[in-house]
């Protein structure tokens, strides 16, 4: 059994995950979870030690940034105390009905409950074990959850938004002495129970889960998170040069697939679609990217990559 740790490490400069730039500072720490066996003690345990630190911070007039994957190419996430949030992975699946608003329509089935550090890649393992699935991604997984969303990372679907659009509740901590629950009022999702659980305060308000949203940590420490996940799928997918005409404009100006011929699937609208132009030899043309989505099934086979081919 253990308790929660906020760990300094002593690092006095802070180098981000692409190698782009340097950064002095005064301390790393890393948060590490406790473990009694009892996962809501623990995340609360872990409320409560963040809690005392940022008022240790206060009084010795410190800066402090939470760090996520280190994916930044700005040095805009850097403070005098850096806060390395990886290690806080617990995950909370929703299975109990009770734990819901009775205005929440979907199945519990549909939301997770996820501590900040827990990386695109540890979530995606994850669901997929569940048959479940984030709704859209970036191009990368190493970005940590609250990191890839409070930033405004984009998603990779014609039809659904970007990734801070599944998310449908934040705990954020706001200070030493107060925690909060925000979410949507247009978009109930957690009952009394959950609040109890979590030993936190409601507050629903649409204007001010949207600006918290894509905050880039300046309305608190972003603890965890509650994302609204899909059925698994399979994504069937082409790379294709494509000709520089009105046909491949008309699409990127209208996302109208409607008399797209010249694509895979003639007229079928697809879930993805990038396209790459070497703006020096236009007429070359385009390399389109174009994925569909498919129901998932067990045997698929998955593309063989012959790296031996040009």
């Amino acid at each position: 059994m253990s308790l929660p740790q906020i760990r300094p490490t002593n690092a006095t400069e802070w180098i981000n995950r692409h190698d782009t730039f340097k950064q002095p500072i005064d301390n790393l720490f890393d948060l590490i979870n406790g473990n009694t066996g009892n996962g809501f003690d623990d995340y609360n345990a872990m409320t409560n030690a963040i809690q005392a630190f940022l008022g240790k911070a206060i009084a010795e007039n410190k800066t402090i940034r939470a760090l996520g994957g280190g994916w930044s190419f700005s040095k805009v996430a850097t403070a005098e105390w850096i806060l390395n949030t990886k290690m806080l992975n617990m995950l909370f699946p929703i299975r109990n009905i009770q734990s819901l608003s009775p205005a929440y329509n979907a199945a519990p089935s549909n939301l997770l409950f996820a501590q900040c550090g827990n990386s695109i890649q540890e979530l995606n393992n994850w669901l997929k074990q569940n048959k479940r699935s984030l709704k859209t991604s970036g191009a990368s997984n190493g970005q940590t959850i609250a990191g890839c969303f409070s930033t405004g990372t984009h998603g990779s679907a014609i039809d659904t938004g970007s990734v801070q659009d599944f998310i449908v509740g934040m705990h954020i901590i706001t200070g030493p002495n107060d925690h909060i629950w925000l979410e949507r009022k247009s978009y109930p999702v957690v009952s009394g129970l959950f609040i109890q659980k979590f030993k936190t305060k409601l507050v629903a308000d649409d204007e001010l889960f949207n600006a918290a949203l894509i905050s880039f940590g300046s309305f608190g420490f972003i603890h965890g998170v509650m994302i609204e996940t899909t059925d698994i799928y399979l994504l069937e997918c082409y790379r294709k040069k494509i000709p520089i005409d009105n046909s491949f404009r008309h699409i990127m100006e209208t996302l109208n697939f409607s008399h797209a011929n010249f694509v895979p699937n003639g007229n079928e609208r697809p879930f993805h679609f990038q396209a790459v132009i070497d703006q020096y030899n236009l007429k070359g043309g385009a390399y389109a990217t174009i994925m569909y989505k498919r129901p998932y099934k067990d045997d698929y086979q998955p593309p063989v990559v012959d790296f031996n081919k040009a």
